[in-house]
């Protein structure tokens, strides 16, 4: 399973302009209940933790603005 994105990448949501970082990639054993997806997890850095399917943070709807590897 390839990821669009990796930690710490820095990535621009497009339709709201805001910022964020991500802080985990999906992984196999770990999913979304609702929908049974990986997920991202990922915080614009004030201390809020948000939680997105792989498949929506990899459908152009967020860009890679700066990549921390």
């Amino acid at each position: 399973m390839q990821n669009k994105f990796k930690k710490h990448d820095k990535v621009k949501h497009l339709k709201s302009g805001l910022e964020y970082t991500i802080l985990n990639n999906p992984i196999k054993s770990m999913r979304l209940e609702h929908s049974n997806e990986p997920f991202y997890q990922y915080t614009a850095g004030k201390g809020v933790a948000w939680f997105r399917c792989k498949s929506e943070m990899e459908d152009g709807r967020f860009s890679l603005i700066e990549n921390e590897s």
